[in-house]
């Protein structure tokens, strides 16, 4: 959505602070004038209020972006990275992190503009700059603040747990080391001797860890921290060392993550900055799709009604009004055109973050376009133009290899819907009307983009969606808590469970989540299938057995919120995707319709129709 007035009032008033902030990242270090001698002590009151101004400047460049001014939006961004930087330099694992999450923050900023192919070279130049100083092996010290922390936990122990007095005593700060009262006799009962042993014993494991966070072979370095990991579990390095030493594969991982990702980043911008690659192939298709569907949405109702009459060929003849539909359309295809030989495809930008993914709201938007550009084809076809026609169709076909990119199970039922109806209208042409091989060829090339290993996206989005599912059923509880063996209890569930199933989980959960949000969902009957969202998608679910299962919400949340995940044992439940069904013939329409796109020398009969006799 465009920045609202109250949006841009904040900026303004935030302005005076981003400034002074933008001021400090260009310089070349900063130092906090920590103390480090107070060890676990040390205050870092700069740290919350750094994260939080480099996330209003994230909103200032998405601003900025949304404006225009890319100039702007690139020098928020660069100042990010800087800052990122700038937090490392504390040589604080705390520090270290935040500083990652600073130029996470800054690197979504970016992103967000090469989604929208607006940078130019002299932007993405300027961003480079500044992620250049993070190309490191170590670029935001994680290594050295974990060496660092040992350094301070050793002092900070000796002086403090050093004489026996401190163990008796354990001051409050360190409390933590002592909640539970084995942690606190075991302390209490040690020598001076038995201290200085277990004081090395953790030198020893923080020395070790720090080595193999060192190591430039990876696979080396896993093996490495899961042996230490074990040995640690085992005692091996004393007891202050399993309750001091931090999470050694996480903490890892997280360091090679933002390695990865500030290498990717600085190659991507050296080829903008060089010209080797243009903005435009870099640019997010699914923001082509959406502004199409926002164009398409401005059609008067009833205007776009006739349209989907027409292409389901309830009206032979588009009148006068329809023609001129098809004109002010046009500018939907053109989007969708462009939008579908993008390389890149992210439908994630136009979903809620935190939303699980049943349907979102492009989907249905999606398939209203597609029933616009496949009765632009017809018309195309009938009216004797076959290249206009052959243009339309391989955008379906380009459009599926997109949409089966898309998390939510229901994206792989409209991917392959649409390609159902794509071939269908191909066929139709390539026998009746008979393309020319120009033609066909452009048609074969559209849909070889879609995978064979898994096609219209099946698989992936059930792989998908299941770890999210676990979690959000895990937490349903009716006493509002949750225990590890629920959640194990909750994935197991989740993970037997088919693409029919998961579909009718989702929409349970759905229905949930949309109830305290609007009341007019709680009516009966007929309410649910004219929920916005779903009315488009008619031919690609069940409507009524989709008000069946949401109207079951109020009998399975109760069951769900108790523990009772045995749902499908022996029961029938509303099968509105019919997702196994599908699935299990999705290779076999892929595989017959390719080979009708080719050009043999006689097609096999039911080769025209995706679900032919083949399949049965």
């Amino acid at each position: 959505a465009a920045p609202s007035t109250r949006l841009r009032e904040a900026l303004a008033r935030a302005a005076p602070a981003l400034d002074l902030m933008r001021r400090g990242s260009r310089q070349q270090y900063a130092d906090f004038n920590l103390d480090y001698s107070r060890g676990f002590d040390l205050l870092l009151p700069h740290l919350s209020p750094m994260r939080t101004l480099s996330r209003i400047m994230y909103v200032d460049a998405l601003v900025r972006v949304n404006d225009g001014d890319w100039s702007g939006a690139a020098d928020r961004i660069s100042a990010t990275y800087h800052i990122s930087a700038h937090c490392a330099d504390d040589c604080i694992i705390i520090s270290s992190l935040i500083g990652a999450a600073i130029f996470k923050v800054g690197d979504k900023a970016a992103q967000y503009g090469f989604d929208r192919a607006g940078f130019s070279d002299l932007d993405c130049a300027k961003m480079l700059r500044a992620v250049q100083g993070l190309e490191t092996g170590d670029p935001l010290n994680t290594v050295e603040s974990v060496a660092m922390e040992q350094e301070l936990a050793i002092a900070w122990l000796q002086k403090h747990l050093g004489p026996e007095s401190g163990r008796q005593n354990v001051p409050d700060a360190f409390q933590w080391l002592v909640e539970d009262e084995r942690a606190g006799a075991f302390l209490a009962q040690m020598t001076d001797a038995d201290f200085q042993a277990e004081l090395d014993a953790y030198d020893r494991g923080m020395d070790r860890f720090v080595e193999a966070m060192m190591m430039e072979d990876r696979d080396a370095a896993r093996a490495e921290l899961a042996r230490l990991s074990e040995e640690l579990g085992d005692g091996e390095y004393g007891h202050l060392a399993k309750m001091l030493m931090p999470s050694l594969s996480r903490y890892y991982e997280q360091m090679c993550e933002v390695q990865d990702q500030i290498a990717a980043r600085a190659e991507m911008l050296r080829a903008l900055a060089t010209g080797r690659i243009r903005p435009e192939d870099e640019a997010n298709a699914a923001l082509y799709y959406a502004r199409g569907i926002a164009l398409l949405r401005k059609i008067e109702p009833s205007r776009f009604e006739a349209i989907c009459a027409y292409e389901a060929r309830e009206i032979t003849e588009p009148d006068e009004t329809m023609l001129k539909t098809f004109e002010d359309g046009q500018a939907v295809i053109d989007l969708f055109r462009e939008g579908s030989q993008k390389r890149r495809c992210d439908f994630a930008v136009l979903r809620p973050r935190y939303e699980l993914p049943f349907c979102p709201e492009y989907l249905g938007g999606l398939r209203d376009a597609v029933r616009f550009l496949h009765a632009d084809a017809r018309r195309r076809l009938e009216g004797g133009e076959p290249t206009a026609a052959a243009d339309r169709l391989a955008i379906g076909y380009r459009l599926v290899a997109h949409l089966e990119e898309d998390e939510p199970v229901l994206s792989a039922l409209l991917a392959h819907r649409i390609f159902d109806r794509t071939h269908e209208l191909a066929a139709s042409a390539l026998v009746g009307v008979g393309l020319k091989e120009k033609q066909r060829a452009g048609l074969l090339d559209a849909a070889e983009l879609i995978g064979r290993k898994d096609p219209f996206g099946y698989i992936s989005s059930l792989l998908g969606t299941r770890p999210p599912l676990g979690v959000r059923l895990c937490k349903i509880t009716s006493t509002g808590e949750f225990n590890d063996e629920r959640c194990e209890a909750a994935k197991a569930m989740v993970s037997r469970c088919d693409g029919d199933q998961l579909l009718y989980l989702l929409a349970i959960l759905d229905t949930m989540a949309r109830a305290g949000e609007e009341e007019e969902e709680q009516e009966e009957a007929g309410a649910d299938a004219k929920d916005d969202r779903f009315a488009p998608l008619a031919d690609v679910i069940s409507l009524p057995e989709l008000g069946t299962a949401r109207r079951e919400t109020s009998i399975v949340a109760p069951r769900l919120a108790r523990g009772e995940l045995d749902l499908f044992d022996g029961g029938e439940f509303p099968r509105f995707g019919r997702v196994v069904e599908r699935m299990r013939g999705a290779r076999g329409d892929l595989r017959r319709a390719l080979r009708f796109l080719h050009p043999p020398d006689a097609p096999p009969a039911d080769a025209a129709s995706p679900g032919g006799a083949e399949e049965r």
